[in-house]
C-alpha cells in the first residue's frame, strides 16, 4: 500500500485541506490516522463509484 496524501501535525483548532485524486475505476480505498494510536478509530474507506447518478434512482 502506498501513501496517497497526507497532512503536517495539526494543533488543537488548526485545519488543513487535503485533496487527492481518486482512482479511475471504482472501489474502495482505505485510509488511516497514522498519529500513534489513532488508527484503532480513524480508519475506514472511501468507496470510488462509477457515478454518483447512481444514488439518486
Amino acid at each position: 500500500m502506498r501513501t496517497a496524501a497526507s497532512t503536517k501535525m495539526l494543533e488543537p483548532g488548526q485545519k488543513q485541506k487535503l485533496t487527492w485524486t481518486a482512482p479511475k475505476q471504482p472501489g474502495k480505498v482505505p485510509f488511516l490516522c497514522t498519529f500513534p494510536g489513532h488508527w484503532v478509530r480513524m480508519k475506514g474507506e472511501i468507496v470510488v463509484r462509477e457515478s454518483f447518478a447512481a444514488d439518486a434512482r
